[in-house]
């Protein structure tokens, strides 16, 4: 999920709006993927990635862009903890619930 231009301007693409509109399942299963697939194949990239989803949900959170924003982000946050925790499978359910 890219959010930033590549070059290197911080205007927000639509991705973001995108990242929205869908479940926050997808957007889930997205960014963990994301980090297990840097991980695996491209270490150095980590790094940037992470800062992409942080300003991914700050900018999720504070921009008045629709009304399942929140649930975006919290989408992300529990992707990239439990990233960072090891866990795999079919993650929270809450995320389930909210489909």
């Amino acid at each position: 999920m890219t959010m930033l231009a590549d070059d290197g301007s911080d205007e927000i693409l639509e991705n973001v709006e995108d990242a929205i509109e869908r479940s926050p399942l997808r957007v889930y299963r997205r960014t963990r993927s994301h980090l297990r697939f840097a991980w695996r194949h491209a270490p150095g990239a980590l790094a940037r990635l992470h800062r992409r989803f942080a300003r991914d949900v700050a900018w999720l959170v504070l921009k008045p862009t629709g009304p399942d924003r929140v649930r975006a982000a919290r989408a992300i946050l529990a992707a990239l903890r439990d990233y960072h925790v090891g866990r795999t499978g079919a993650g929270p359910a809450w995320i389930w619930r909210a489909r």
